[in-house]
């Protein structure tokens, strides 16, 4: 959250809600050459650095059930959650409003 904030702050969008900076494409942007700076720096193969990103802006508490009282991750729940972010990053023509529900 601080490394949002921190960013946001580096592109004069402080003031934007945290929802919408996970949807700014600027913000999107300016993570991914972050992660992509710092898998180079740590000697990450190519195959290894996420190339697609999606910022999520969900706090993982435990009572939201994405991780548990102790904070441990539960990965089906989470990618149950984040099913519609998920497809959509593998295939970008996928929409919101262009999925049937």
């Amino acid at each position: 959250m601080e490394q949002l904030k921190s960013l946001a702050k580096d592109l004069g969008k402080e003031d934007m809600p945290l929802h919408k900076l996970c949807r700014d494409p600027s913000v999107i942007s300016a993570f991914s050459k972050a992660i992509v700076q710092q898998g180079q720096k740590s000697k990450l193969m190519r195959t290894e650095i996420p190339t697609k990103v999606t910022l999520c802006s969900e706090e993982w508490q435990p009572e939201t059930g994405l991780v548990t009282a102790a904070f441990k991750i539960r990965r089906k729940i989470i990618e149950q959650f984040y099913q519609n972010s998920i497809d959509e990053m593998y295939n970008p023509n996928l929409t919101r409003s262009s999925k049937s529900t």
